[in-house]
């Protein structure tokens, strides 16, 4: 499950390089939104202008805050299904 994420998440290849069937898994990678913020925060205070372009190569297209907060929906997202599904799990074997 990690890889598909990293593979899709923009850390080794350009989102927009990626097939169209199979870019819908970019949109439930956590890394692709916790990588993003780090390049927006890592270029804060960019004095050679080199984040447009990087962001622009990388196809990334959202702000800091949105971001984060997509990030933190996701994390919330998946533990919600993981609870329910645990939850499934406990009153099948009860």
């Amino acid at each position: 499950m990690i890889m598909p994420m990293m593979l899709f998440g923009g850390l080794f290849a350009n989102n927009e390089s990626i097939p169209i069937w199979l870019r819908w898994f970019q949109y439930v990678s956590p890394i692709k939104y916790c990588a993003e913020a780090l390049l927006w925060n890592e270029f804060r205070n960019d004095e050679f202008e080199l984040r447009d372009g990087l962001m622009e190569h990388l196809g990334y297209k959202l702000s800091y805050v949105r971001c984060i907060g997509i990030y933190i929906a996701l994390i919330i997202g998946f533990r919600a299904v993981a609870f329910i599904m645990f939850k499934s799990l406990v009153k099948k074997f009860q």
